[in-house]
């Protein structure tokens, strides 16, 4: 494994992933809040969107485009940055694709 590589799957081993209920039967995903970390999870969360924006892939999810990080047998993504302090991280499974 590269050094980014032992740093992003320390901070997804690290966290504590929410279930999505709401999109249990349409879109099943788990999610990080950047509002409900410390410190240090904060500037973690950080540099993943970071490596989000520099590595990942521009992919449609129904009518709307998500640019996401494949790690391992998962998916990546960010929503509503603009909307929260630091927005919301998201992972699936990297199988699942919803057009």
């Amino acid at each position: 494994m590269t050094e980014n590589e032992i740093r992003l799957k320390k901070f997804i081993d690290g966290n504590a992933w929410i279930f999505a209920k709401t999109y249990a039967k349409t879109a099943p995903h788990e999610y990080v809040v950047y509002d409900n970390l410390d410190t240090e999870g904060q500037k973690e969360y950080d540099w993943f969107i970071k490596q989000i924006e520099e590595n990942g892939v521009d992919e449609k999810f129904h009518q709307t485009t998500f640019r996401y990080l494949y790690f391992e047998n998962r998916k990546y993504w960010t929503y509503d940055i603009k909307e929260r302090e630091g927005g919301v991280l998201n992972r699936d499974l990297a199988i699942n694709k919803y057009f």
